[in-house]
């Protein structure tokens, strides 16, 4: 059976080194996925743009995400739970963001 470990966090910038090794019998390692603390995916259209924020950290973390259009900026914010905790407006391209500690935030432009 293959159990998620997490290791610990790296640094938010320069490069991290881990060392891994057995605690008794030998191990094999199957696979090794690096996750950021936050990720971003964010989508452009005729009608405006979206961002999709996901946290995988254990604390919420403040990011500023870019957003195609312009116009305000519908923010929702899910808790790690999935449910809505806010919805409110923000202006500009780059608004700064605070994603909830395992939580979703969906920033949506609907240009006029």
């Amino acid at each position: 059976m293959l159990l998620p470990v997490l290791v610990g966090t790296a640094p938010v910038t320069g490069r991290a080194v881990l060392t891994a090794g057995p605690t008794g019998a030998a191990v094999e390692v199957d696979a090794l996925v690096v996750q950021p603390p936050v990720e971003a995916v964010v989508l452009t259209g005729a009608g405006g743009g979206s961002a999709l924020v996901r946290s995988f950290a254990r604390v919420d973390r403040t990011v500023r995400v870019p957003v195609p259009g312009g116009g305000p900026l519908t923010v929702d914010e899910f808790g790690a739970d999935g449910l809505l905790r806010s919805t409110h407006r923000v202006d500009g391209t780059r608004p700064r963001v605070t994603v909830p500690a395992g939580g979703t935030v969906l920033l949506t432009r609907v240009s006029d």
